[in-house]
Formats: C-alpha cells, sequence, structure tokens
C-alpha cells in the first residue's frame, strides 16, 4: 500500500480522474482502490523566499494491477545504454536482468521496436516476464493493456503531484496558503495592543491588518510599514517589529482559556476547531483575531471580579455628618436612569478598607480620570437586595 500527499489546490481534479480511472478499472473486471485516509499540513519556502503552509491530502493506493495470478510491476523503455524501469509496485523487488534485457516479448518472443515493455510477475510461481502490450491478455489470461494504461494513468497522477505545492501562477492555482494559528494569534495580539480589536463593521477592522502581515510575498518590513500607512486608523501609534515579538506564555493562556470554554456558542466551536487542527485558511483569519482582545475583556473581568470579593457592603459613619479627604480606590457606574431632572447616575465608590458608598447623581463621572480624595456628606444608611448601603450626598472628588 503506497501514501500520496495531494495539495488541497490539486486534489478537486485529481479526485475526479481517479475517480475516472476507478470506473473504468472496475469496467474491465479489476479494482483501483484509493481512499482519503487524513491530512497534514507542510511549511516550505515559496520562489520569493518566504514561508507558506499548503494543507495536502493524503491518499492511499492499496493493492496492485492485479489479475489472478499476475501482477502488474513496471515499464520498461528500452535502451542501449540500458533500460529504464518505472516502477508501479514499490513493494517487490525487480530482478537485475531487466536492467540490460533486449526489446523482445517473452510470450510472442518477437523482437521489434516496442515504446514500452511491460513486466510481470506471477505471485504464486515467483516468476518475472516482460510481455509486450497485445501479448499482455493473452499470457495473463487477463491483465490487459488498457487496464494496465488506465491503472498507470491513475498512479501516474499521483506520483506527479505527491508532495508538490504550487506557485502563484500555476495552471491548477496557488490554491489555499494556510496560516499557523499560533503565529495569526500572534499578529493579532500586536496589533489589537496599538489600535484595541476592530471588528468587520469598521472601515480598518484588525482581520486586514493582521492579513497584510501573514501575506507571504513581502518582507517583514514591507509588510509593517503597509499596515501603519494603510490598515490601522489615524492616530494609532506605529506598529514595529519589536511589538510583534509577543511571548510563547502570553499566546498559549489565549489559548487555553478558548480551550477551556464550553462549546455551547457557535463561535467558541468553530475556533476551537480551528485552535485543535493548528492551521487556518485566510476565510477564517477573523474569528481567531479577536481572540486577544477576549482574552482582554476575560482577565479585566476576572480582576473586577477579585476586587468585588473583597469589597465591604457596610454602613460607613454617621447620618448627615461629613467626611473629607477619604481616599478613594475605585469608582464604578452602577446604573443610570433618566427622571424627572434628567438623567441620573448611580455610582459604587470603593473607599479606605474597601469600604462601598454609593452616590447617586446627575453628575456624569470621566471614569478614566484618576481620582484618589473624595468629600461627602452620609445621606443615609438603607439596604438593597438584603446588602447595607451607605448613600452619601455632596461629593467633591479630587
Amino acid at each position: 500500500m503506497n501514501t500520496y500527499a495531494i495539495c488541497e489546490s490539486y486534489w478537486d481534479k485529481t479526485e475526479k480522474k481517479l475517480t475516472r480511472v476507478a470506473r473504468k478499472c472496475e469496467r474491465l473486471g479489476n479494482p483501483f482502490i484509493f481512499d482519503v485516509i487524513g491530512e497534514e499540513y507542510r511549511t516550505e519556502k515559496n520562489r520569493y523566499g518566504r514561508k507558506v503552509t499548503h494543507k495536502f491530502i493524503l491518499v492511499n493506493l492499496e493493492g496492485t494491477a492485479k489479475v489472478e495470478d499476475w501482477e502488474f510491476i513496471a515499464t520498461l523503455e528500452v535502451q542501449s545504454t540500458g533500460n529504464i524501469i518505472r516502477r508501479y509496485n514499490t513493494e517487490i523487488e525487480i530482478p537485475m536482468r531487466f536492467r540490460t534485457s533486449p526489446n523482445v516479448c517473452e510470450h510472442c518472443h518477437t523482437s521489434r521496436a516496442r515504446v514500452n515493455l511491460y513486466i510481470i510477475h506471477n505471485v504464486t510461481t515467483g516468476e518475472f516476464k516482460q510481455v509486450g502490450g497485445t501479448c499482455l491478455k493473452l499470457y495473463t489470461d487477463g491483465l490487459s493493456l488498457e487496464y494496465i494504461t488506465a491503472w498507470i494513468d491513475g498512479v501516474s497522477e499521483l506520483e506527479s503531484l505527491n508532495g508538490e505545492a504550487p506557485e502563484i501562477g500555476d495552471d491548477y492555482g496557488a490554491g489555499y496558503t494556510y496560516y499557523d494559528v499560533r503565529t495569526v494569534i500572534r499578529y493579532a495580539t500586536a496589533i489589537v495592543k496599538k489600535a484595541g480589536y476592530l471588528n468587520s463593521s469598521d472601515s480598518m477592522p484588525t482581520k486586514n491588518a493582521v492579513r497584510e502581515l501573514l501575506y507571504a510575498n513581502k518582507d517583514i518590513q514591507s509588510k509593517l510599514n503597509l499596515v501603519n500607512n494603510f490598515r490601522l486608523p489615524n492616530g494609532t501609534p506605529k506598529l514595529e517589529l519589536a511589538d510583534l515579538n509577543i511571548s510563547d506564555e502570553e499566546i498559549d493562556a489565549i489559548i487555553d482559556y478558548y480551550n477551556s470554554l464550553d462549546d455551547a456558542s457557535e463561535f467558541i466551536h468553530n475556533v476551537q476547531s480551528m485552535l485543535a487542527k493548528g492551521y487556518i485558511n485566510p476565510a477564517n483569519v477573523g474569528y481567531l483575531c479577536y481572540l486577544p482582545q477576549g482574552y482582554t475583556d476575560h482577565i479585566a473581568r476576572e480582576k473586577e471580579k477579585a476586587a468585588r470579593a473583597i469589597e465591604r457592603h457596610e454602613y460607613f459613619g454617621e447620618e448627615g455628618k461629613r467626611y473629607k479627604g477619604i481616599t478613594v480606590k475605585n469608582i464604578r457606574e452602577v446604573a443610570c436612569f433618566s427622571g424627572c431632572y434628567g438623567m441620573m447616575y448611580i455610582y459604587n465608590i470603593i473607599i479606605d478598607n474597601d469600604v462601598v458608598i454609593t452616590w447617586k447623581s446627575s453628575v456624569l463621572l470621566d471614569l478614566s480620570e484618576t481620582y484618589s480624595k473624595i468629600d461627602f456628606t452620609v445621606k443615609s444608611h438603607e439596604e438593597y437586595k438584603d446588602t447595607p448601603q451607605t448613600i452619601v450626598t455632596r461629593c467633591k472628588l479630587a
């Protein structure tokens, strides 16, 4: 049994041809059996010296061209300088005599200028013969030239394309160039750190910048220049070569996080399938481009959970009393609504000792600013869903 690796770009046409060969061989009463047993990814340098990855379909060709006890082994092209043997069965040793044998059919014993002789082997007796095309069926009682020609056609298709990947401009087309998922995540992480994540509805989505970096036929500095000039929003800090040095640990953390999630959603299911495969085609780059942002959001949520876990919801101070210069550790807007006097905002303010106080105000705070101190008056001690609340008023932040 021989295994061949056929590039995905060639596979559709190859499969159609092998199917035609199989049908013809079956019609002639002899099998030609091929099975797809899997796939693999191979990374090599293209004509520009850039690394590209292609997917290869792994195909098993079962058995040999065989009828009864006779099996086809090789074609023999007779030459005065030494015969050319093209073997189609790699599992058996061909006797040395065929390297210099004359152009004589060992069935009819005639010598003439044949294009090819055919080496056949008897699996019962171990005998080898070289036979002309017209004598094949007579000598073997069924192993016809038409069958062998069809078999050779199928095997030649597999052997000619075995391990071959197309270049741009080939008749079959260049097909997909697959990308390593870690490389995609690495580039996406670098870009998200510079510009944040931008989805497909944006004029400059993250995936377009990542695809530019993945493109195989340019050097990395040229690709960085294109990204900076055409793929990032105005005002974005320049993406430098050093920015692409995302650690393996950071990439591992992103991958581990998404692999740990429940795959109930279609998005998570697709992402986990791509991560398991290890390579993706260009159409799926957008899926992985979101992962760094999603992981960053997850880390932020975990930090917030950890901070909330130590927060103390208890009564602070005395009702009606004013407090000044109290340390502020954090401020969160927890709700907003429209009231009789316009918009109202509710803030939870974490002060010293992780105590939470609540301020209801028409003031819209800029929470991107840093506040370190607060003056306030305790308005009341209340309860919300069985949780103590200290409601404050007349707040002044600094």
